[in-house]
């Protein structure tokens, strides 16, 4: 009758087909975080690029001003690339005693604002630069701007649809 030994521990090629199984899933792991973090980066730099941090911008200008305009006074240019709304300076003013002008110019867009009778400038701000297109509509009692900027390395088209709520 033959007697056999009893090993204790692996086989070297036990030990092979474990690690070899490992190191398939550490390299799973390894390429699903490289993919998520370049995805993330990839995202975060298009939505803190400086084309999306001015077309925020604009868009929250226009939005603010448009909201508070009389739907009375509105002229747009007919090309589109102005537009030119009247507002209430305060809320005891009988007529609207203020203009707000936006302003499509070569790569700029510009708001201008000031009092109404006698037209008067008061201050003129650019909104954002690299603006490839932007375009002004009115539809009713509502004025769009559609915003295309671009700086060479992210374009961004934003639009803004907003209701001039006073008379």
């Amino acid at each position: 009758m033959q007697t056999y030994k009893i090993r204790k521990g692996f086989t070297l090629t036990e030990l092979m087909v474990a690690i070899s199984i490992s190191i398939i899933a550490i390299l799973a792991v390894a390429v699903t975080l490289s993919d998520g973090h370049r995805a993330w980066g990839h995202m975060y730099g298009n939505i803190n690029s400086e084309v999306a941090v001015q077309s925020l911008t604009a868009c929250k200008k226009f939005d603010a001003v448009v909201r508070a305009a009389s739907s009375n006074n509105c002229t747009i240019d007919p090309a589109g690339n102005w537009v030119e709304v009247s507002y209430y300076s305060s809320s005891s003013a009988a007529t609207p005693d203020r203009y707000a002008r936006f302003a499509w110019q070569g790569s700029q867009l510009s708001y201008e604002y000031g009092s109404f009778d006698p037209k008067t400038t008061i201050d003129i701000q650019t909104l954002c630069v690299n603006v490839t297109a932007c375009k002004f509509v009115k539809l009713g009692s509502s004025v769009q701007m559609v915003l295309t900027l671009n700086d060479n390395t992210r374009s961004v088209t934003v639009a803004s649809s907003n209701v001039m709520n006073n008379n």
